[in-house]
């Protein structure tokens, strides 16, 4: 199926782009990051935004912090980068659901939606070179195997 061929609108498409994305250039795109969304809707003629950052835990306060840290009230600080303090839950997933409640076609499902990022992951699809340069250089060699084929992926050594 493909999502543009059934009646689906750019809220729909644009998350199952997102998603085939994901599978095929993960560097590119993530589902583990955030997302904000500004969406023109034509009959009303107005633009709506959509904020799907990550969110920082409720109970966390800035004394807590400056405590977890050993920095003191009046001191600055920084936040190192290793530290559970740096980072926000991904909230590009529950940005790409609400978007398509919000703006979508409600024509399809999420399942629907996904279905060809499905299927790219469980089929297959042609790497760039680029791609394969990235990720040789980045993995260690491993070697997966399925009933279909055997890929190595080898680690470029000078």
């Amino acid at each position: 199926m493909s999502i543009l061929s059934v009646q689906s609108n750019e809220a729909d498409t644009i998350w199952s782009i997102a998603a085939a994305l994901n599978i095929t250039e993960p560097s590119s795109t993530g589902i583990g990051g955030d997302m904000f969304c500004l969406f023109y809707d034509v009959k009303t003629k107005r633009v709506h935004s959509l904020n799907g950052s990550g969110r920082y835990p409720a109970n966390a306060t800035l004394e807590k912090i400056r405590k977890d840290l050993n920095v003191g009230p009046n001191d600055a600080g920084t936040i190192p980068m290793k530290s559970v303090h740096a980072v926000t839950t991904p909230g590009a997933a529950a940005g790409w659901v609400d978007t398509i409640e919000k703006f979508g076609s409600g024509k399809l499902s999420l399942e629907q939606i996904l279905l060809p990022a499905i299927e790219l992951g469980e089929n297959g699809f042609p790497v760039s070179e680029l791609s394969s340069f990235f990720v040789s250089e980045t993995l260690p060699p491993r070697t997966f195997s399925t009933e279909s084929c055997n890929v190595t992926l080898y680690q470029n050594v000078d």
